[in-house]
């Protein structure tokens, strides 16, 4: 958001800048407990109110914060897991008002200016200061002198811990136990060198990318091979940092503060919003969000993921909160609004990767794909589950695609514009428990099958000969131990016209639908050639450029998928070595589990994307010889850096270290059927709404139990 540059502007800076030291230098003190936000609140207005040309918003009721004892106000919309940890006995049980919303007011004034000067984050007394949550990596270049100020950009501070530090951390993977009262067993962590409070600090937004560099001027240093032989290139994943579930009051209260800059700032282009509506807009949803702020100690707060009820971290990583908008629009005052309330909360930032702009039955969908594939050991108990959970993923295409959702934003809003009132109500509510309607079903049945099982394609430069070609990839399967009749059955389909097979290695789920459009081999090569076209322009563009790029065209990618599937059946085959062929076909996934499909708008949608990491050049592994290439003999595994992924898969891991993507995929696990922000319908994946499907399959459809009857353990039906 532009602020304007004021005569005020210096002293507003001066004023934060000396009551941040003022408030952090209580940190190592056990007597300074005293100081509050109330502080900021009428230094500022005071400062402010001397302008003379506008007044500060009069505070609203402030927002009451539960302690340890009383209980929480606010109550989490998903129920709390047992990962909350229990407060330290003899904890003071007093009950604290913040006047939260008259901070808000002046942080979100128009014509108040933000600080231009950089923030310390210490002050003498508090040191010595420990390091930094995480590392600065590589990509993250200081700028010259005054590029900040010029592209009016602000940035969080990283929150330093010092040996007395209250923060509540416990690092990735670690077996502390939460349960313990010991601060200094979840407070370890480096001791390397001490944090340069000068220097820019890191804030990301909605791509990753750290707000105060310009995309365009951002610079990364030459690839360069790393210890295990990787060409690392580009933006490198982030260090895994501590989880740091308690912060002060002010230093959360900066933080929301800024996500709200950044994200619903980005409405006001697109969506023409005035200024003064925009502050409004912020001011309002920085006072709800706010309210996710549960009181653990005098001064210090927690906050709750809305989708999950567990508990966020206030350090950079997937835990960390992020701004959500759970539905595609909202009404607000007659007008369509993106983020604004109450299309507004905050959720884990891993989550919100992962679920990108899909409907928002989508996210408990796979979450519950999830547990039944972890969960459920026998075969025959899971496939039914599953198949319906397939069913109902499709559906969820097919509502953005009715709806278009799937749209940038400034192609969606002026279509919904368009809408009646009733049509708004219709359309949330299909989005959010994917029942269908007689206004849906209306325009439901102007779309054909073709119109939902579609696929993005490129036109090859050549037309191969397809029995060749068919010939070759068999002979490539069998160096893995794939025989002729076990390739025929995990890796095609029947041709149209009945002529022979076809490469197909996709779910078997979806193999109805590709069948019924009439998958053929023009299609497999033209879906092919607009995969490694993509990489080539986008994913490893960088790659490219620094000559790391392979000669790779749609055939090439066909016998490396060949090669790819056929060792990975062959280790199914050694995994589960009592399990039937149709067994094995069903557990040809990708990396968390979930099943892959060709069609576009689909979550599951094969992505070829990097293995290893998210900062490395992507290869295939075809061998360097002078020779003709020969799929045979020029196709090595060992080298290959990249993988096929679902598009769900491939947002959640993100660019965070790999030692955390197993850790994003439990925290999606977490996520309920039944929500206050979604609802899936029962009937949601009965049977898909336009296709076919596999009436083989016997679908167990999901029965949910009420409050009295689960007691009773009786299911409603």
């Amino acid at each position: 958001m532009e602020f304007k540059q004021n005569k005020i502007e210096t002293e507003v800076g001066n004023a934060l800048e000396t009551l941040s030291k003022r408030q952090l230098s209580t940190l190592g003190s056990k007597t300074s407990k005293e100081t509050s936000s109330s502080s900021v609140k009428t230094t500022c207005t005071s400062i402010l109110n001397r302008g003379g040309d506008k007044q500060t918003p009069a505070p609203t009721k402030g927002v009451q914060l539960a302690s340890p004892q009383s209980g929480p106000v606010r109550t989490p919309l998903a129920p709390i897991s047992g990962n909350r940890r229990a407060p330290k006995r003899g904890a003071t049980a007093k009950v604290k008002t913040y006047d939260l919303s008259s901070v808000f007011d002046d942080l979100f004034n128009e014509d108040t200016p933000a600080p231009a000067k950089k923030v310390k984050l210490t002050s003498p007394e508090s040191s010595p200061v420990r390091a930094p949550l995480a590392p600065f990596s590589g990509d993250q270049r200081v700028p010259k002198r005054g590029a900040a100020l010029a592209l009016k950009k602000y940035v969080t501070p990283r929150i330093a811990i010092d040996d007395s530090s209250e923060y509540e951390s416990c690092g990735h993977g670690s077996d502390v136990d939460e349960s313990s009262d010991d601060e200094t067993a979840l407070g370890e962590g480096s001791d390397e060198e001490d944090l340069d409070i000068e220097a820019p600090l890191e804030l990301q937004d909605e791509d990753g990318e750290p707000v105060i560099i310009n995309r365009r001027l951002r610079q990364y240093p030459p690839p360069y091979p790393d210890e295990n032989g990787l060409i690392r290139i580009g933006k490198q994943p982030k260090q895994p940092s501590r989880n740091i579930y308690t912060a002060p009051l002010d230093q959360a209260v900066n933080q929301i503060t800024i996500r709200i800059r950044a994200r619903v700032g980005r409405d006001a282009k697109p969506q023409a919003i005035p200024k003064n509506i925009m502050s409004d807009i912020m001011q309002g949803a920085a006072a709800k969000l706010s309210q996710s702020a549960i009181s653990f100690r005098e001064g210090w707060v927690r906050a709750l993921c809305d989708y999950t009820g567990l508990k966020m971290s206030w350090a950079s990583g997937p835990s960390s909160g992020s701004l959500e908008a759970p539905y595609h629009f909202a009404v607000v005052d007659g007008v369509l609004r993106y983020h604004a309330l109450p299309n507004l909360c905050l959720v884990m930032e891993g989550i919100n990767r992962a679920k990108k702009s899909n409907p928002a039955t989508v996210l408990p969908l796979v979450a519950e794909w999830i547990r039944v594939y972890d969960h459920t050991t026998a075969f025959n108990d899971s496939i039914g589950r599953l198949a319906w959970l397939y069913n109902a993923i499709s559906n969820a295409a097919i509502i953005s695609k009715v709806y278009g959702t799937y749209s940038n934003r400034t192609i969606f809003f002026p279509r919904a514009n368009g809408w009646s009132l009733s049509e708004k109500r219709t359309a949330l509510e299909t989005l959010r428990t994917g029942s269908r309607s007689e206004e849906f079903d209306s325009d439901l049945s102007q779309l054909r099958e073709k119109d939902i099982f579609s696929f993005k394609r490129r036109t090859p430069d050549c037309q191969p000969n397809w029995i060749d070609e068919d010939r070759t990839l068999r002979n490539i399967a069998q160096q893995y131990g794939i025989s002729t009749e076990e390739f025929d059955f995990y890796l095609t389909i029947p041709a149209p016209n009945n002529n022979g097979r076809v490469f197909y290695p996709f779910s078997v789920l979806s193999r109805p639908q590709a069948i019924s459009m009439g998958w053929n081999w023009t299609q497999i090569h033209e879906w092919c050639c607009e995969k490694v076209h993509n990489m080539k322009r986008a994913c490893n563009k960088r790659g490219e450029d620094h000559g790391f790029g392979e000669t790779a065209d749609g055939i090439r990618f066909m016998y490396w998928m060949a090669a790819h599937f056929s060792n990975l059946i062959q280790g199914l085959k050694e995994s589960y070595t009592g399990a039937t062929q149709r067994e094995i076909a069903f557990r040809i996934l990708d990396r968390w589990g979930l099943p892959l499909v060709p069609w576009v708008r689909n979550a599951f949608v094969a992505s070829l994307c990097k293995k290893q990491d998210h900062g490395i050049a992507m290869l295939f592994g075809f061998t360097n010889s002078e020779e003709t290439f020969d799929p045979l003999r020029h196709i090595d595994l060992s080298r290959c850096t990249v993988t096929l992924d679902t598009w769900f898969t491939n947002c959640g891991m993100f660019d965070f270290h790999p030692q955390l993507w197993d850790e994003v995929r439990t925290t999606i696990s977490n996520v309920p059927l039944h929500h206050p922000l979604f609802r899936v319908d029962s009937a949601m994946g009965d049977e898909p709404w336009i296709g076919h499907w596999d009436q083989s399959i016997t679908l167990q459809r999901y029965t949910f139990y009420l409050s009295t009857h689960g007691c009773l353990d009786e299911q409603i039906t």
